[in-house]
């Protein structure tokens, strides 16, 4: 590819980073129904103007900017899954990942944990955003899919006995992190993430059968 092409999308991805990281703390700060383009505009030093050279609304900057924290999430996922551990422990490095992330940017995340503002503004304009929303709802499905490739690994190696499917157990796991997520965002503030990730492991070891060591 020619490199002033290189460079320029480098740029534009660049600037559409500043304005999703602009766009987090003005979420945070004031929520979705609450936010102003003119707010993201202002903090990421864009004029209101520019700012649609790079999304066309405030549900389109909400959209990708749920997607990208969804993607490190998963990426992060990734990097906790190591093979070189037994799977329970790598299932508790899973999930103290989530709580950390949401930990991270709390206040935003707050926003995201209350998705169905996103979710209808999707809906509403889904032939404006279907793009950005299909991409969201795959990187949902990712995060089930991880641990349960995670139990098919213990279960085969011998560490879990269970004979219901691996996929209906990683829905019952992620089901569980998101009700602790929920209580902390009812509550307005952070759990204990040392304990709240140790009374699930405990719960999923008994559940699946575990071989503690």
């Amino acid at each position: 590819m020619d490199p002033k092409v290189l460079r320029e999308k480098a740029v534009r991805e660049a600037k559409r980073g500043l304005i999703l990281d602009a766009a987090r703390k003005v979420f945070a700060e004031r929520g979705f129904h609450e936010t102003r383009l003119e707010d993201i505009a202002a903090e990421a030093g864009f004029s209101k103007a520019s700012l649609y050279n790079y999304y066309t609304d405030k549900e389109a900057i909400f959209l990708s900017l749920a997607t990208r924290e969804l993607e490190r999430i998963v990426e992060e996922l990734g990097k906790a899954n190591d093979p070189e551990r037994n799977s329970l422990e790598n299932i508790e490095a899973m999930i103290r990942v989530i709580f950390a992330t949401f930990g991270e940017h709390f206040a935003f995340m707050l926003t995201l944990a209350t998705f169905p503002a996103g979710v209808a503004c999707a809906r509403m304009h889904e032939s404006t955003h279907s793009v950005l929303f299909q991409k969201h709802i795959e990187g949902l499905k990712r995060i089930p899919s991880l641990f349960a490739d995670v139990l098919v690994r213990g279960r085969a190696s011998g560490e879990f006995c269970f004979d219901e499917d691996a996929a209906d157990i990683a829905r019952y796991i992620t089901g569980i992190i998101r009700s602790v997520l929920l209580s902390w965002r009812m509550d307005r503030k952070m759990g204990d993430i040392n304990k709240e990730t140790a009374r699930i492991v405990a719960f999923i070891a008994h559940g699946i059968g575990a071989q503690t060591r």
